[in-house]
């Protein structure tokens, strides 16, 4: 079965991998993957993405960013990306 949606959105077609996209309702979206490190800048050169995070365990990736971008909006504050988890 081919990503069609996340290849449309990112460019990359995830393979054989966990691979989360998240699109935040205002920012940047993320792209958490399974893939190895090593793997990393031939993602890059395939997704217009800019954040891309390689990690064994892309949900908690994308669970720690969700619980960041929850704890900006409570707090009224637009928060920098580069903190993000």
């Amino acid at each position: 079965m081919r990503p069609a949606a996340v290849c449309w959105l990112t460019g990359f077609t995830p393979y054989w991998i966990e691979s989360l996209l998240l699109v935040p309702a205002s920012g940047a979206p993320m792209l958490a993957t399974a893939l190895s490190k090593r793997v990393a800048d031939w993602i890059r050169t395939t997704a217009w993405l800019d954040e891309i995070v390689n990690t064994p365990k892309p949900g908690t990736a994308i669970g720690q960013r969700l619980a960041w971008l929850q704890a900006c909006r409570r707090a009224g504050a637009r928060c920098a990306a580069g903190r993000a988890p």
